[in-house]
């Protein structure tokens, strides 16, 4: 079943660019990481679980926003009030992931030789491992195109937005999530 934010959120998007005359245009980033074999689970063994050797390739797509702006500007936008932002929030999750059954079935085959503990255990050292190499490196490549976030109540400039690499523990299935998150610091 999809998420309702997934179906209250393009709603959300082309309501605030009909305000603003803006044009919607969606773009998620889409990372093509080093490795041999079809599936980055494939990739991820192929480098012997070693983070140093599993890299965004030149060929990925960084860019994400859902508008842009009468002059060409790239944003960002979240259906929340900034107002009701006081921590780490969820920007995006441009990494790989476990996130569905066939994802799950590929992983406790690959990395668990059927046992879903060995999978979990194994997936998560390396996205633990992803963390903690990959520091601010990547990070922005994310942010770098667009210039905000546009919220429900205003628009914030990436100036005063932080943002950081997280680790969602369990996330799904018992899987860890490599995910960006963002703060406001200044409103």
């Amino acid at each position: 079943m999809s998420q309702i934010r997934n179906k209250l959120g393009p709603d959300f998007e082309k309501k605030i660019c009909e305000e603003k005359g803006w044009t919607r245009a969606s773009k998620s980033p889409k990372l093509v990481w080093n490795g041999e074999g079809r599936t980055n689970l494939e990739k991820i063994i192929s480098n012997n679980f070693n983070p140093d050797e599993f890299y965004p390739l030149p060929n990925s797509n960084f860019a994400k926003y859902d508008a842009i702006t009468s002059n060409g500007e790239f944003v960002e936008i979240k259906k929340y009030h900034s107002t009701k932002i006081k921590d780490w929030v969820l920007y995006s999750e441009p990494a790989f992931k476990i996130a569905d059954e066939n994802a799950l079935k590929s992983v406790v085959k690959l990395f668990g030789n059927g046992s879903l503990e060995l999978a979990q255990e194994k997936y998560n050292n390396f996205v633990n491992a992803m963390y903690n190499n990959i520091g601010d490196k990547y990070l922005n490549e994310f942010v770098k195109l667009n210039i905000g976030i546009q919220f429900e109540d205003v628009f914030i400039p990436n100036s005063k937005i932080d943002y950081r690499w997280w680790v969602y523990k369990k996330c799904w299935r018992g899987f860890d999530r490599l995910s960006i998150q963002f703060k406001i610091f200044d409103i």
